[in-house]
């Protein structure tokens, strides 16, 4: 059997090597002379591709919820490292170098960056707590703040960096909040179900996931079937976007807002897959094929 410092050392050289072949593809998409890539995790494995879901490239061999940084030089997810005993907040350059991890204990999921990209907002239970809490850390892994007692999950900043929007059963059910940036103001703006909560790019949409039978609840049954939404910023204009047939998780909008892709799982494909679709609900698209779950799809420079 191999010593576990070589198997560790092994795969952050591969992880080295096949990030550095997807850095140039994304310098020269965000100097406009390439194709805009999403980044997803595979049953654990990061993979880029474009678009339309080609040039499928794997980039890592462990992490989950990948987002990419503002600027695009950077990646974050919920991984770990030799440090840390439970899963980080792990932070990337496109060579596959750790720059930073955020937390020393516990456990850490769902990363956005803010839209500077000096901090990000995460989920974690640390310190013993049973409940997931939303917290704040400067991308160099200092200043960790956590802004909510209630339980949250899944927090995501506004595009001007005022709110953050998160799920959490506070109030019984799982539903949308929006809160200041500091913590302040927390306010619930869905009343039947909601996770998954996204900012659109201009500020003026959120996207998340919801059941579709008003019934049904996601705390009563969390294997509810959930379809795409759309609504405003405070609740109002509900949208639903995708057929009550697929079961959706993780939507994130294209920097143009003109887009949406996330997972999906349907009675034809079981194995969790990418779609994209647009955002009046035509051009639905499959985008990955693969035999595994394909899951926390996210656009370069979207944050999360």
């Amino acid at each position: 059997m191999r010593p576990i410092r070589f198997v560790l050392v092994l795969a952050m050289l591969m992880l080295s090597l096949s990030a550095s072949l997807v850095a140039a593809q994304i310098r020269d998409e965000q100097s406009g002379g390439g194709t805009p890539l999403i980044i997803y995790s595979s049953s654990g494995e990061l993979h880029t591709m474009e678009i339309d879901g080609s040039n499928n490239t794997v980039i890592d061999g462990f992490g989950y919820s990948p987002v990419w940084s503002p600027d695009g030089e950077s990646f974050a997810l919920s991984g770990n490292v030799p440090q840390v005993s439970g899963y980080t907040i792990v932070i990337y350059d496109l060579e596959g170098n750790v720059e930073a991890y955020l937390t020393d204990n516990g456990n850490a999921y769902t990363p956005f960056w803010s839209p500077d990209g000096e901090r990000i907002a995460f989920a974690a239970a640390l310190d013993n707590d049973v409940d997931e809490q939303i917290y704040v850390a400067d991308r160099s892994g200092g200043n960790l703040e956590r802004l909510t007692t209630d339980g949250g999950n899944n927090p995501a900043w506004s595009p001007d960096g005022e709110q953050i929007a998160f799920s959490s059963f506070a109030s019984g059910t799982l539903e949308i909040w929006v809160m200041e940036a500091d913590g302040d103001n927390i306010q619930q703006i869905t009343t039947k179900g909601g996770d998954a909560p996204e900012f659109s790019p201009d500020g003026t949409l959120i996207a998340f996931v919801a059941p579709t039978n008003e019934r049904a609840t996601m705390a009563s049954d969390p294997s509810t079937p959930t379809a795409l939404f759309i609504m405003d910023t405070d609740g109002r204009n509900l949208q639903q976007i995708t057929p009550a047939e697929m079961d959706v998780f993780n939507p994130s909008w294209s920097p143009d807002g003109t887009q949406i892709v996330f997972q999906a799982d349907t009675p034809d494909e079981p194995d969790r897959e990418i779609y994209i679709i647009d955002l009046n609900g035509d051009n639905l698209t499959q985008l990955t094929f693969n035999e595994v779950e394909d899951y926390s799809p996210d656009w370069i420079g979207n944050g999360g």
